[in-house]
């Protein structure tokens, strides 16, 4: 019988492929019932992999760098990230050179930096703007090709410049992550982009609100053990508890 993971990726290379598809079809196609296809296509749509259509699906362009426009995520858990902001701000010494990764919570972090002589590197146009009003940041903005929606750059390009970087922090942001699969997001083109960002910090700290915790998305960033420490807005005791005995600092904000 196959496992529901192996078929909910068959059904996203079969929309993908067709751009469309009928439950109907789906269904024949994976042998297995409507019931099934439906609750398969109401978990991908919610993880914006897919559109849910009456009757079926519509695919995403590519699957593989689906993003949710960033003006849908600011006002998702804002008074979070900004205290979420506020913590991994007062983590910036004098001096450092830090690695602010593309999102909304990393925003609310270049709001936020009080030290002085900072280096911050980005490839978020909107985390650029913030920074520059703070007069003691030296930006330095990655180029690459400006994905429409969410105001990032990708490419070689951006990827080039982290890969050249040694950073004291390194400030990540997730779209989902958990202990059993690590860090995930959904758009497959700032893959090696994130883990380049990582390389580069000597100390690497994810920065995530809570309803991040327990998803899974389509792309696949690191296992938590590249991790140095976890900033959020709460943890459950037990996954705190699992964090700690891994050697991974946990930091609840405000």
């Amino acid at each position: 019988m196959m496992l529901k993971q192996e078929r909910q990726q068959r059904l996203l290379g079969y929309v993908n492929d067709r751009h469309r598809a009928t439950v109907e079809e789906l269904s024949d196609y994976l042998q297995v019932s409507k019931v099934t296809i439906r609750r398969d296509l109401d978990e991908l749509d919610a993880e914006a992999l897919i559109v849910k259509t009456f009757g079926g699906a519509l695919s995403k362009g590519s699957l593989l760098s689906i993003e949710i426009p960033s003006s849908r995520k600011t006002s998702l858990c804002s008074a979070e990230k900004r205290r979420i902001g506020e913590a991994c701000a007062a983590m910036i010494e004098d001096g450092d050179v830090v690695v602010l990764d593309s999102g909304t919570t990393t925003i609310e972090i270049a709001k936020r930096i009080m030290a002085r002589q900072v280096i911050a590197v980005t490839n978020d146009l909107s985390v650029a703007t913030a920074l520059t009003a703070r007069p003691d940041v030296t930006v330095l903005m990655a180029g690459g090709i400006v994905q429409p929606g969410v105001n990032v750059t990708t490419g070689h390009e951006t990827e080039r410049l982290f890969s050249e970087l040694h950073a004291t922090k390194t400030f990540l942001a997730a779209d989902a992550w958990s202990v059993e699969h690590g860090i995930t997001d959904r758009n497959y083109d700032l893959l090696p982009i994130k883990r380049a960002m990582l390389a580069a910090g000597a100390r690497k700290i994810l920065a995530v609100d809570h309803t991040k915790y327990g998803q899974r998305m389509f792309a696949q960033v690191c296992p938590l053990d590249l991790i140095d420490a976890i900033v959020s807005d709460g943890f459950d005791p037990a996954v705190q508890e699992t964090l700690l005995a891994a050697g991974i600092d946990v930091i609840t904000a405000g």
